[in-house]
């Protein structure tokens, strides 16, 4: 060992100065007791996964990261471009909004339709295969 970098193999692990790691099961950590993977995943003490990029986690089921966020646990997706979930099968995004809930879907230019004929346009207005208009709410 000499000070620039250290490392010890008897566990099949192995440390630098400029952090830690370990490879006994293809994993590596920084002086964080971060791990990471050759993919650039790191899983911390909690068994929750962060990249340089942003942070996520599985231990839950939950993910993040810097450009947005969005979790499974619940089923439920959100992301910085827009925000969505489908935990109740309803979706909805920045640049337009739909949902699916009803199996009605909506976007900004009104080019959505479902089987039974219904769409709604940017506002959150909805019609129906009778041109009869209400909002996503129902009303």
């Amino acid at each position: 060992m000499d000070s620039q970098s250290e490392w010890a193999d008897s566990q099949d692990e192995w440390t630098d100065s400029q952090g830690e790691w370990a490879d006994s099961i293809g994993e590596w950590t920084d002086s964080q007791v971060e791990w990471t993977d050759s993919q650039g995943k790191w899983e911390d003490s909690q068994s929750e996964w962060t990249d340089s990029q942003g942070k996520w986690a599985d231990s839950q089921g939950e993910w993040t990261d810097s450009q947005g966020k969005w979790a499974d646990s619940q089923s439920e997706w959100t992301d910085s471009q827009g925000e969505w979930a489908d935990s109740q099968g309803e979706w909805t995004d920045s640049i337009g909004e739909w949902t699916d809930s009803q199996d009605e879907w909506t976007d900004s230019q009104v080019e959505w339709t479902d089987s039974q004929g219904k769409w709604a346009d940017s506002q959150g207005e909805w019609a129906d295969s009778q041109n009869e208009w209400m909002d996503f709410r129902g009303e």
